[in-house]
């Protein structure tokens, strides 16, 4: 998905949105030849304050080992929603792409109560590959 005016210096940054989950790992896997390209790749998760997600440093050592340097970043989400939050950190990067697993919850669920996919949708203003 890429916003009307997508940047100029588009991929320059992937930002990759973590959460453990097969939707974020097919993300990242779809989304290896921007990684390949980019000159930074930033690994975020969101801080839902309930445990420690021991796969973030997983994916950041798989990522490290084949070559590609990534940066580790926790946001937690004050008054935004996660989605919000996403948003911001991934616009504050110079010519990001967001990367990000898309419909972790049933579809019907996010339609009917709202949810970070589809937040993601409506208010991009980064380009965003997402994967389910």
């Amino acid at each position: 998905m890429v916003p009307q005016a997508p940047p100029a210096d588009f991929g320059e940054t992937v930002v990759v949105a973590w959460k453990d989950g097969v939707e974020a790992v097919r993300a990242v896997t779809a989304a290896a030849p921007f990684l390949a390209k980019a000159k930074r790749i930033c690994l975020i998760t969101v801080d839902e304050g309930d445990h420690e997600d021991k796969s973030l440093a997983a994916m950041a050592d798989y990522l490290t080992l084949v070559g590609l340097t990534v940066e580790l970043s926790k946001i937690v989400p004050k008054s935004d929603t996660v989605g919000e939050a996403l948003l911001l950190k991934a616009a504050s990067k110079p010519g990001a792409l967001l990367v990000m697993g898309a419909y972790g919850h049933w579809r019907w669920r996010e339609w009917a109560f709202g949810g970070v996919t589809q937040h993601v949708l409506r208010n991009a203003t980064v380009p965003v590959l997402m994967a389910h």
